[in-house]
């Protein structure tokens, strides 16, 4: 199977990025000159649009509940800058307030359950990629008007 085909049959399952499509075909063993020559013909067909694919990207991981430093680092594993991209984070509506509404949310839905309760809901955000900020608000706000009776 030529280069390009593979990476038409990949493009086919799911958005990809050229970073990402770059180390599958040389995965596969074809050699880097095809793949990369195989990746720009793509781009130019518009099979591959790393825009395209960073903006699906970035909703699916909001729709998710992940805050921007987890979606900027997830970005980087697909080779693309999430700072470089046009409007990041304002444009997808990426501000301390919506960020703030967003780890409320999660905490609401998923509350942690251990005995430190405000130090795991703290992690659980900074897991999720919210600035040290926003979490610390969100885990106080959501600490004092939590209602199943266990504040001190």
């Amino acid at each position: 199977m030529k280069p390009f085909d593979k990476l038409v049959q990949l493009c086919s399952v799911r958005e990809r990025s050229s970073a990402e499509l770059a180390k599958r075909l040389t995965t596969y063993g074809y050699p880097e000159d095809e793949a990369r020559e195989a990746i720009a013909k793509a781009q130019r067909l518009g099979i591959v649009d790393d825009a395209r694919f960073a903006d699906l990207f970035i909703r699916s991981r909001l729709a998710a509940g992940r805050g921007e430093r987890s979606i900027e680092r997830d970005l980087l594993k697909h080779g693309i800058v999430a700072r470089d991209l046009d409007g990041w984070p304002e444009a997808y509506g990426i501000e301390d307030a919506s960020q703030l509404e967003a780890a409320l949310a999660l905490l609401q839905s998923h509350p942690p359950r251990s005995k430190q309760v405000w130090n795991a809901a703290y992690r659980k955000l900074i897991g999720r990629g919210y600035q040290a900020g926003v979490a610390s608000r969100a885990v106080r706000i959501w600490y004092e008007t939590r209602s199943d009776g266990n504040r001190p």
